[in-house]
C-alpha cells in the first residue's frame, strides 16, 4: 500500500470517466473527479500516506459534494419571486 503514486489515482479517474460514457449516471463522474483530486494533492504532497489519500476520497470529496449538491437545489427554491428584482419579504402573502 505504500506505493500508491498520483498515477494510480489518475488511471482511476481516467477510467471511471470512460466508464461514465458507457453507463450514464452522475455517480462515475463524481468517482473519476474526486480520483483526479486526490491525484492531484498526491502530486502536490507526495508523502501523503494511503490513509490520508482514502480518507480525502471517502469521506471529505463526498461531503463536499453533498454540500454542493444542497446549496445548488437550494438556490432559486422560491419560483414565485423574479431573482433580482423582489425580495423575499416583498413577496410573502
Amino acid at each position: 500500500m505504500e506505493s500508491i503514486t498520483y498515477w494510480h489515482w489518475w488511471i482511476l479517474a481516467a477510467a471511471l470517466i470512460i466508464l461514465e460514457v458507457f453507463a450514464p449516471g452522475a455517480f462515475f463522474l463524481w468517482l473519476g473527479i474526486a480520483a483526479g483530486v486526490v491525484g492531484g494533492l498526491i502530486y502536490l504532497t507526495p508523502a501523503l500516506g494511503w490513509e490520508y489519500q482514502v480518507l480525502v476520497f471517502s469521506v471529505l470529496l463526498p461531503q463536499l459534494a453533498n454540500q454542493l449538491g444542497w446549496f445548488s437545489a437550494e438556490v432559486g427554491r422560491q419560483p414565485w419571486i423574479v431573482y433580482g428584482l423582489m425580495r423575499t419579504s416583498e413577496a410573502i402573502s
